[in-house]
């Protein structure tokens, strides 16, 4: 072999193994990148709570994610309307559409671009200080055995990647349904 064969077989070596360190490279980079977004990632969860008096009732927004989520809308679809927007509280009347007494609930309508850190929660909706009267607890009931309310809450990361949190204040459990059927025979 040539002296010259020999150097062209070494550069087109090198070129091979610089475009696969080039290409591995741009791999590990993207790899990377997605576990960059996927550890600030947030995850919001809607959890309507009936703890009884004393306890934790109402209706909460939970990030379980690992990162802050930045909510962009809110809407809560119920009985005969659909409530949206950020800012100005809309509860009573998403609530009166929904045939629920609004001054037993102490309210939390999200304003523009409210951040949720991860682990945090938001008060949506949660019984005012008269909880411990049996009418607010029964519209409570009414709000998490009936048929409630639907929230849509669109949402970013810190990447500002959408996401949409489409969920129900409905908790579907016999308990739940049997206290609502003796409530709704009052």
């Amino acid at each position: 072999m040539s002296h010259i064969a020999i150097q062209t077989t070494v550069s087109i070596a090198a070129c091979v193994l610089s475009l696969a360190a080039t290409c591995f490279a741009w791999q590990q980079i993207e790899i990377s990148r997605t576990h960059n977004r996927l550890t600030v990632k947030p995850m919001l969860q809607l959890v309507p709570q009936l703890k009884g008096p004393g306890g934790r009732n109402g209706l909460y927004l939970t990030n379980t994610g690992l990162g802050p989520a930045i909510i962009k809308e809110f809407t809560v679809e119920s009985g005969r309307g659909v409530f949206s927007g950020l800012g100005p509280d809309r509860w009573a009347e998403a609530l009166s559409a929904a045939r629920l007494k609004a001054d037993c609930f102490a309210t939390g309508w999200p304003r523009t671009e409210t951040p949720i850190k991860a682990g945090d929660e938001l008060s949506l909706l949660r019984l005012t200080s008269a909880e411990n009267s049996a009418p607010c607890f029964a519209e409570l009931v009414k709000l998490v055995g009936g048929e409630g309310v639907t929230t849509i809450i669109r949402y970013e990361s810190v990447y500002d990647e959408p996401q949409d949190l489409r969920s129900g204040s409905k908790v579907p459990t016999p308990a739940i349904n049997a206290l609502y059927r003796m409530v709704m025979q009052k």
